[in-house]
């Protein structure tokens, strides 16, 4: 091999390892202050170890306007591939808010839409970790930006489609996840809205914190947007995993058969005593839940919101609940 390619092919590097680290250390520095992981920590904790695979790796803003091209910008501010969670294919997109906030260019809506895209085309679950500040005003183009928005709606329902708000998610980009199949918010750090304070203030004269008005505990206690709260990042990539595990690949798989050792003719003696004979009073559905299913396999999502009911997913008989109506005998449980 020529010196001349030796020498590009270190640059190559050199340039990926650079690129690689997001944002100054600086920025870095202040994302973990504010309790969050960087884009590229979340996918770390996501993927399989040693199967990520990123794309659009050198992807810079796509406009010369306000002079944003010449600004230090790897991967115009998201970090999108495919890896494997617990050995299934998926497809996921990381805004990293150590790059130019994290808000959404052209170029980086099309990597977005690009994972989106892929993903539907195989036939697997896509996730996304929203944490940027809405559209990217200087290159005054959105149409990438809508797109998000149409591809959230077309694909909800054909693969599984999780977002989690790490961090502020406002604007334009706050329409993709609150379409996608299932939300997480993470406590203290999660803030999604359309409108911030400052414009409800001008508009209306009341003052309201981000907290208030779309914080964690806002969207999962008042709003009911979002299926689950995280404490942190690393619980909110729990969650996502335990929430894929009862997922299918899309809608036109079935869902995973897991080893089943309870006994399908045992009785449930418990039952006598949990349900009252009196139609009037009342008694812990979820108890009875947790009884007919799997052991230790009910996930219940939107417990802070949905009182008095409760949503959950649960193995009954070795099977995963999935979209699909339950043929006659499967007895699945959603």
């Amino acid at each position: 091999m020529g010196e001349k390619n030796v020498k590009k092919q270190e640059e190559l590097r050199e340039r990926k390892r650079q690129w690689k680290q997001g944002g100054s250390e600086e920025a870095v520095r202040r994302q973990h202050e504010l309790g969050k992981l960087t884009a590229r920590e979340r996918l770390e904790l996501l993927f399989d170890e040693g199967t990520f695979v990123e794309y659009g790796t050198f992807a810079i803003p796509g406009s010369s306007l306000h002079g944003i091209d010449r600004r230090f910008a790897p991967g115009d501010g998201v970090v999108t591939g495919f890896g494997k969670v617990d050995g299934r294919l998926v497809w996921a997109v990381s805004q990293d808010f150590t790059v130019l906030g994290g808000s959404m260019g052209q170029n980086h809506c099309r990597k977005i839409n690009r994972a989106s895209e892929e993903a539907a085309r195989n036939g697997c679950p896509c996730v996304y970790f929203w944490d940027g500040g809405g559209g990217r005003l200087q290159e005054a183009w959105f149409d990438e930006l809508y797109k998000c928005t149409i591809l959230a709606s077309k694909n909800s329902g054909y693969i599984p489609t999780v977002s989690v708000i790490c961090g502020p998610c406002a604007g334009g980009s706050a329409y993709a996840p609150i379409l996608n199949d299932f939300l997480i918010c993470v406590d203290r750090t999660s803030k999604l809205y359309l409108c911030g304070p400052s414009v409800i203030r001008s508009a209306t004269g009341e003052a309201v914190s981000e907290e208030e008005l779309a914080g964690a505990y806002t969207e999962n206690f008042i709003s009911g947007n979002a299926h689950q709260w995280a404490k942190n990042d690393r619980d909110a990539v729990w969650h996502v995993k335990k929430y894929l595990s009862y997922m299918p690949q899309n809608c036109m798989e079935r869902t995973a058969v897991r080893p089943y050792r309870d006994d399908p003719d045992r009785r449930i003696e418990a039952l006598d005593h949990i349900i009252p004979d009196e139609p009037g009073k009342t008694y812990d559905v979820c108890e009875v839940i947790r009884l007919l299913a799997d052991e230790d396999s009910v996930y219940e999502y939107q417990l802070l919101g949905a009182e008095p009911g409760h949503l959950l997913c649960a193995d009954h008989g070795g099977d995963r609940g999935d979209h699909r109506k339950p043929a006659e005998g499967e007895g699945r449980l959603l």
